[in-house]
């Protein structure tokens, strides 16, 4: 069977790298006559000058090689956004665990032990192509799905801002000069408040969604912690100003992360608007941030209304309603605010962890490492 000929009709470049001359002729062999271009190079200096010109669809490494090994030169690759997703494949002599391990730290996916092993080299060619081109048509769908999420959203967003100005006029205007149309200021009011809502979960579905799909580009700088969380307080003040509340901020001056100022807007506002939103009034708020090694660990403390053990266990789930807290001065949400924040600080490969229990309060941590490409 010529190799995944039902999934392409071009032929694969498979890119060989490997010292030995005999392997280089073997795997040739091997592959004649199949769907594949061979691009050998007997170093990894040589092939790493080359690979830009050729453009492999999988790669074949031998691991033991003068001057660069394959380890090395697999993380070389890697290193290179264009060559992210392509499959390497370790060729080695030896099935040593601490090899093998070793090799996949690398950046490879697989590897074929020596000496060669025709029907191996054909099969583990033909799955990790076939893998490679599913996640490929994975990521078109992806962007032709957003781009329809988009279009359609654009759209409700545009009907909405019709719908929201016309109930913020109909309060004004009922308010002003109807005052004993109680009921119609009423329904007014509920127009006004579900439309706001309705605009509110439209707006965290479109940045959820922009997440998920990877469309939303992290760019790196150097942050000073204090400062920067110091004027993100500031944007809530009145918010937490109007329920008399205590903030308290325990930060060193000297800590810096690098990582995206937008990412760590979003996910530190989401998380202190909570906080404001479910604590009772004349509460307190304590937000602790230390560095340790690579990573920040953000702390917020409140002492609020709390969740119970149910709540906490689903609350990144969307395949589990779980029912929606009112604030205490009756707020109401989307429920979709940490759900965003979990999957920005899982694109930053950081973490989060709530803990909390009803009528006493909740401290949601999260750590962000250094943004490391």
């Amino acid at each position: 069977m010529k190799t995944s000929e039902k999934y392409q009709t071009r032929p694969f470049k498979v890119m060989l790298i490997d010292d030995d001359e005999s392997i280089v002729k073997t795997i040739q062999k091997i592959l004649v006559d199949k769907n594949y271009i061979i691009y050998s190079s007997l170093s990894g200096q040589d092939a790493l000058t080359n690979i830009g010109n050729i453009m492999p669809d999988i790669i074949l490494l031998d691991i033991l090689m003068p001057k660069m090994d394959g380890y090395e030169v697999c993380k070389a690759i890697k290193q290179d956004i264009r060559f992210e997703s392509v499959p390497v494949i370790f060729i080695t002599e030896s099935n040593d665990p601490d090899n093998i391990i070793k090799a996949f730290e690398s950046g490879g996916v697989d590897y074929i032990l020596k000496p060669l092993n025709h029907k191996a080299l054909l099969a583990r060619l033909d799955t990790h192509l076939q893998l490679k081109l599913s996640q490929e048509t994975l990521k078109e769908l992806n962007k032709v799905k957003m781009k329809f999420f988009s279009i359609m959203t654009r759209d409700i967003k545009d009907h909405l801002i019709g719908v929201k100005g016309i109930a913020d006029f109909l309060v004004q205007d009922l308010e002003q000069d109807c005052e004993s149309n109680t009921e119609g200021i009423k329904m007014a009011k509920i127009l006004q408040d579900d439309s706001k809502r309705l605009y509110e979960l439209l707006e965290n579905l479109i940045e959820w969604a922009s997440v998920e799909i990877g469309q939303i580009t992290f760019i790196p700088k150097d942050i000073r912690i204090k400062e920067f969380i110091t004027e993100k307080i500031q944007l809530l003040q009145f918010y937490s100003t109007s329920k008399k509340l205590v903030i308290n901020l325990d930060c060193d001056d000297d800590i810096i992360l690098k990582t995206d100022p937008n990412a760590l807007k979003t996910i530190f506002l989401k998380i202190f608007s909570n906080a404001i939103k479910y604590s009772n009034p004349g509460g307190t708020i304590d937000i602790k941030i230390s560095r340790k090694k690579n990573k920040c660990i953000f702390s917020i403390t409140d002492n609020g209304i709390g969740m119970d053990a149910d709540v906490i266990n689903n609350i990144f789930r969307l395949d589990t309603p779980h029912p929606k807290t009112i604030g205490t001065a009756e707020e109401k949400g989307a429920g979709l605010g940490l759900i965003i924040c979990k999957s920005i600080i899982d694109k930053l490969n950081g973490k989060i962890i709530i803990e909390s229990k009803k009528f006493r309060g909740a401290n949601v941590t999260f750590e962000i490492p250094d943004f490391v490409k």
